[in-house]
């Protein structure tokens, strides 16, 4: 079955069914470490470096946590933002107070 097919066969499915195959694959796929991309270095090589030349742009964990809780005005727990700490980047336990396109 080509890619087009599978595609096909899984819009056909009804919503609740998509986001449970959806959650299946993602699972699955979550312990995979593929290797990165030469443009995928290059970029984090960069953020690395940019990082490394500007800490004082940078603020802890704890301190990035604390500035999106008081965002939120406690519309989400912080037991919420404490799960989803992983999506955002930091470098060496840091997160960076504003963000560029740099």
């Amino acid at each position: 079955m080509s890619k087009a097919d599978l595609m096909h066969e899984f819009r056909r499915l009804p919503f609740a069914e998509r986001v449970e195959l959806l959650e299946e694959l993602w699972n699955e796929t979550e312990s995979e470490h593929p290797e990165l991309l030469d443009w995928q270095k290059a970029l984090l090589g960069q953020r690395l470096k940019d990082a490394a030349a500007h800490l004082e742009d940078w603020v802890s964990w704890d301190e990035a946590k604390q500035r999106l809780e008081r965002q939120l005005h406690g519309h989400r727990s912080s037991q919420r933002i404490e799960q989803n700490q992983n999506l955002y980047p930091a470098v060496n336990g840091k997160m960076r107070s504003s963000w560029s396109d740099s």
